[in-house]
């Protein structure tokens, strides 16, 4: 095996660089949370769209007259109602979901091109 000498121009650039580094050394992601808070505006329009989905989920029932027969079954006024706020939250999980994808998009890109390029792999 070949040894590498170090020349003493280059162990005293290196050690002149070590000296000058800020300890202890802190690490975190800041780039996602950074291009979320950016992204505020898209979530307004995400907000909006959820409730006028929403916003037929019981109101659906009265302007078509079927929540007297609903509400009058065995499980219509407390598995019914259950039922329809979970599937609206789903809906509202699933529609965020949606938007921190699209929102954080270069930053999983980001991730994405770095672990092909960790890997060294081609699809």
């Amino acid at each position: 095996m070949k040894e590498k000498h170090i020349q003493l121009g280059e162990k005293e650039y290196w050690l002149e660089k070590s000296n000058n580094t800020k300890t202890p050394f802190e690490y975190g992601f800041y780039y996602g949370y950074s291009n979320l808070y950016s992204t505020y505006e898209m979530l307004i329009i995400g907000v909006i769209a959820i409730c006028i989905c929403l916003a037929s989920v019981f109101a659906g029932e009265y302007q078509n007259g079927t929540d007297k027969i609903l509400l009058t079954t065995k499980y219509g006024k407390s598995k019914g109602v259950t039922a329809k706020i979970i599937a609206s939250y789903i809906f509202a999980s699933i529609v965020f979901t949606i938007y921190l994808i699209f929102a954080n998009r270069k930053c999983i890109l980001d991730v994405w091109y770095r672990w092909r390029k960790f890997t060294n792999t081609t699809f």
